[in-house]
């Protein structure tokens, strides 16, 4: 999952913003190892911090809010900050911009997570509007705030 969306933000930032390969790729690294990341935390604060509800051998399981939202903001801290390392200058700016990333990522979690508890039953056979919600609004705020912090708010091509 980490992989693909870091692919399509490349493709993006390749297009509209022009950074280089070398970015692009580490880019797509920190991507990539977000997924994992933000999933392992899931299961660990799942597991320790907030106990699930209920037997862990029933179908249905009570999967408590604040793990969403803690592996939302795993996940969105990784992203927005190999995004902000990459294509922008890091600054104390750029920190808290990187701060209203993760409690973004982490509200969008606990809202997809929520979602799919809704849908399913509470079974979470899959957790297709968790990635549908915090894959398109993280990609969308990345999209706009990223080349804002970079310095590229006139849509102008930034030559590396």
């Amino acid at each position: 999952m980490g992989f693909f969306f870091g692919l399509a933000m490349a493709v993006y930032f390749a297009i509209y913003e022009n950074y280089s390969l070398d970015k692009l790729a580490a880019f797509i690294s920190g991507s990539t190892v977000a997924y994992p990341a933000g999933l392992f935390s899931a299961v660990g604060l799942a597991l320790d911090a907030f106990p699930v509800e209920g037997s862990m051998g029933s179908a249905v399981m009570d999967i408590p809010m604040p793990v969403f939202f803690l592996s939302g903001c795993v996940g969105a801290f990784i992203v927005s900050g190999a995004a902000i390392l990459m294509f922008a200058r890091p600054d104390s700016q750029s920190l808290g911009i990187l701060m209203l990333l993760c409690l973004a990522g982490g509200s969008l979690g606990a809202i997809g997570g929520e979602a799919d508890r809704v849908r399913t039953h509470g079974h979470y056979y899959d957790f297709f509007l968790l990635y549908f919600v915090w894959q398109t609004v993280m990609a969308v705020l990345l999209g706009l705030v990223v080349p804002r912090v970079a310095g590229n708010s006139t849509g102008v091509r930034v030559a590396e």
